[in-house]
């Protein structure tokens, strides 16, 4: 089985997010409605300027969204920031009053925690602060600064998850993962295999002729150096709960 850098399974913590009629769609962003047959992956793939590693936390929800909002600025020409995936993770339990649980979270809670309280940077909350403990006044601080989420967008299906990428914004999904996702070292998932292990959030950055490209956060060792395709057809089964960031321009510039 997979191994995080700290040793022991990698975690997984995504949870279905609740129906709520207030979500905005990808329709709303006014995206080209047709996307092309494959994008520029290479690209793509190349933005990803790290990938992250939960090692066995249950905390992959807050790892996919701080992986996506930084290879968007990249897709952007924005200048880079490395948010705190356990930041994310803290402020989406803590909305729920779960913050003294060591659980998973939804992608929802994460992605509105994101926006209402802005994005802490890995330097001021990182991988030593205890799973319950709050960002500190400083995290804070720069947190507001780093409020650059105009909105997140749900993408109800797989032309919409393929509009948002066209469109250079990354999209967080979450899955029930098999034995088979552990195993995985390349080429194309085209099936599950094995028995269920848990929901997990990852992010896909493009996609080709009828797969598409995700990154995970089992760190460089997991799958093709971190990153795996996933055909469209077995996407199409298993995600849920798919959201697309829409970052606001302006305010990652002013803080370069």
């Amino acid at each position: 089985m997979q191994a995080g850098s700290e040793g022991g399974v990698a975690g997984y913590g995504w949870l279905p997010d609740p129906p709520d009629p207030r979500d905005k769609r990808i329709d709303d962003l006014a995206l080209p409605t047709t996307p092309p047959p494959a994008l520029d992956w290479q690209r793509a793939k190349a933005a990803v300027r790290e990938v992250l590693n939960q090692g066995p936390e249950p905390a992959c929800v807050g790892y996919a969204i701080a992986g996506a909002i930084r290879a968007s600025l990249a897709l952007d020409g924005l200048p880079d920031f490395a948010p705190s995936p356990r930041a994310i993770w803290y402020w989406a339990r803590a909305s729920q009053g779960r913050e003294g649980e060591y659980s998973g979270t939804n992608i929802r809670a994460a992605m509105r925690a994101i926006a209402q309280l802005g994005l802490v940077p890995a330097n001021l909350h990182g991988r030593m602060v205890p799973f319950d403990k709050a960002p500190s006044f400083a995290a804070l601080r720069a947190a507001y600064r780093y409020r650059g989420t105009r909105g997140y967008y749900r993408a109800d299906d797989l032309d919409a998850v393929k509009r948002a990428l066209a469109a250079d914004r990354p999209v967080v999904f979450g899955m029930d993962a098999y034995q088979s996702w552990e195993s995985y070292r390349g080429g194309t998932l085209e099936r599950w295999s094995g028995k269920l292990l848990g929901g997990h959030a990852t992010y896909l950055v493009s996609y080709d002729r009828g797969r598409l490209l995700g990154v995970n956060s089992y760190g460089l060792s997991f799958g093709e150096d971190g990153f795996y395709w996933i055909s469209e057809e077995l996407f199409d089964r298993s995600a849920r709960d798919a959201w697309a960031a829409d970052l606001h321009p302006e305010v990652w510039r002013q803080t370069a």
